[in-house]
């Protein structure tokens, strides 16, 4: 027999349906964990999802949909505004960071991904002095090995690497992953045992 007292709605484009059996509570608090959160992409292909008017006003419309945390997404994240090359502005994500921070109702702000390479001395300040930025980063080691680093053209080398999260780990309950290639052509036994002696050095909350 059909039960006759099913209602199916779709939160974020997945189904649900309630009955007399339905936790409401439980359904209430996914959609008020996913309607707290939105993503709005920094790096898109388009010209416009680069300006920056564009992302704060993309977050205050979430603002007034009830938004608390907003995630930046980008490839090489931190890397925006460098390529500008009209007569827009010229920013960078450190200030990215700040404007966006300064729209009251937010109250959590996370970013990802970023690259090692850009991880100025402001970049860093900015994400420990913030406190609506969540004191977790990611950033990529790929390798250890200097010549690996080289050879994928990351544009940094093992030692900047380690000078960066050295930095960060002075930042009170931040939390530091990672991920890694290992087996890249021409890594050598004593390239992986660099990539080792990053892990023991750094010690990252999760690879």
């Amino acid at each position: 027999m059909n039960n006759l007292n099913v209602a199916k709605i779709q939160l974020n484009g997945t189904p649900y349906e309630i009955n007399d059996g339905t936790n409401l509570s439980e359904l209430l608090n996914k959609l008020k964990i996913r309607k707290n959160k939105v993503a709005i992409e920094v790096n898109g292909a388009e010209p416009g999802l680069k300006k920056l008017t564009y992302i704060i006003n993309e977050a205050k419309k979430a603002v007034q949909n009830g938004a608390k945390e907003i995630y930046l997404l980008g490839q090489n994240v931190n890397n925006y505004g460098k390529r500008f090359s009209d007569n827009r502005p010229k920013i960078d994500f450190t200030t990215l960071l700040k404007e966006v921070s300064r729209i009251e109702e937010i109250k959590r702000i996370r970013f990802t991904s970023p690259h090692p390479l850009h991880m100025d001395d402001e970049f860093i300040q900015e994400f420990a002095f913030n406190p609506k930025i969540c004191k977790n980063i990611h950033v990529p080691l790929q390798s250890g090995s200097t010549q690996i680093l080289r050879a994928m053209k990351r544009g940094y080398t093992k030692e900047w690497f380690l000078n960066r999260c050295k930095i960060i780990r002075q930042i009170p309950d931040v939390s530091i992953t990672t991920d890694i290639i290992v087996g890249f052509p021409g890594e050598s036994e004593e390239d992986f045992n660099e990539t080792m002696d990053v892990l023991e050095k750094v010690r990252f909350e999760q690879i």
